[in-house]
């Protein structure tokens, strides 16, 4: 990070089109998916300087909850 924040983590499933990309993290819990933005963020600008594509779209998979929650974006 800019602020000289550094980030430990592993992307639980990324998955690549030829012009879109997806990172689907899997979680647990009573949290909320704001409360993971700052991990997924970052995961979105290390895909995008690797691909070379746009910031690839998140999504949460709630394990316990058995349910994906979406970040929609502008295209």
């Amino acid at each position: 990070d800019v602020s000289g924040a550094e980030f430990n983590g592993i992307i639980d499933l990324l998955a690549k089109g030829p012009e879109k990309s997806l990172i689907l993290d899997h979680k647990s819990g009573s949290k909320s998916f704001v409360e993971y933005f700052a991990q997924l963020e970052a995961y979105r600008d290390a895909v995008a300087l690797q691909i070379g594509l746009p910031k690839p779209s998140i999504a949460i998979h709630w394990i316990d909850r058995s349910s994906i929650e979406v970040m929609a974006q502008k295209t």
